[in-house]
């Protein structure tokens, strides 16, 4: 699983994680720096069935959780255009859940 980023209609978030968590909902990270670019030279946005959109800027690092894994990751939602609904960093607690227990949205490629 890579690092993604969501994409908002002429902007891009950029999000960190470390090894072994996973990304859910598209927004979500576990890293905590966070910091925003225009999509001038972007790479290609996926769109998944649900319809969500994001961006993989760079492939992570370490082993992809497997089903059932716990993963405690940060995240920030936001509305197609920029406006953020959302943060786990905001409240500075990361969400934790099990990997594939549909506990949060399914994101997959």
């Amino acid at each position: 699983m890579g690092l993604r980023g969501v994409c908002a209609r002429g902007m891009h978030q950029v999000l960190s994680r470390p090894k072994a968590s996973a990304l859910t909902a598209g927004v979500m990270s576990a890293g905590g720096g966070l910091r925003y670019c225009h999509a001038e030279g972007a790479k290609a946005e996926v769109t998944t069935e649900s319809g969500l959109r994001y961006i993989d800027h760079v492939v992570g690092e370490g082993e992809t959780p497997s089903m059932g894994d716990m993963v405690h990751v940060h995240y920030t939602g936001m509305f197609p255009d920029g406006k953020k609904f959302d943060s786990s960093l905001d409240r500075g607690v990361p969400l934790s859940f099990p990997v594939g227990r549909g506990r949060v949205i399914k994101v997959s490629r």
